[in-house]
């Protein structure tokens, strides 16, 4: 909440000094704020109208962050405006929509190729991938996956490693690859210690 109180305060102050580009990146930051606290309004049970009021903020982040986008495309502001087409595929995948969220995350892969950014590259194809097991499109999540983990290595970022090869194996797991299924969930076990990851340990030994 203070976040997106103090982003929203920033775009107003960069407004009033013409500085379109930082009100555009405080406008992102807000919107990305909206989307935390939608998550926790929507698992907010002592209200009935959590629902409603989680699929409203969805819907105003989604709005920012498409100006935002369109912002940036104008200007030919390539990472920015990438950037900005992830979140909104989160927005839809949080609120279950999912073939939107694929839609929205391949509009920002697309433009990740192009600048070349491969740990970008990486975490969007992370999040269709996790849409497409989600949506039952086994056969499409798991060489996305594999996809994922010739991008990174467990060197750069242990831990983003270690959870895309439980990602993995899980989506190996339910398509009948047993024995890769076991075997990534080994490598992740062994590297979770290694990093002293107790959450992605019990991941990986559940």
């Amino acid at each position: 909440d203070e976040s997106k109180s103090w982003a929203a305060e920033a775009a107003r102050t960069y407004e009033i000094v013409n500085d379109l580009y930082g009100r555009a990146r405080a406008q992102a930051i807000e919107a990305a704020a909206l989307l935390e606290i939608a998550m926790s309004v929507r698992t907010d049970s002592a209200t009935t109208n959590s629902p409603r009021r989680a699929r409203e903020m969805l819907e105003s982040a989604r709005a920012t962050l498409s100006s935002v986008a369109e912002f940036h495309a104008q200007r030919h502001e390539l990472h920015d405006e990438a950037l900005a087409q992830n979140n909104i595929g989160m927005a839809y995948y949080l609120e279950g929509r999912y073939d939107e969220a694929i839609r929205a995350y391949q509009q920002s892969l697309s433009i990740y190729e192009r600048l070349y950014e491969r740990p970008r590259r990486a975490q969007v194809l992370q999040n269709i991938a996790l849409v497409e097991y989600e949506l039952g499109r086994l056969s499409a999540a798991v060489p996305r996956f594999r996809q994922v983990l010739e991008l990174i290595s467990r060197d750069e970022n242990p831990k983003l490693f270690a959870q895309v090869l439980g990602n993995s194996a899980l989506a190996n797991w339910a398509s009948g690859n047993q024995d890769i299924a076991l075997r990534q969930y080994g490598d992740s076990l062994a590297l979770a210690r290694t990093i002293q990851d107790a959450y992605e340990q019990a991941v990986a030994l559940h």
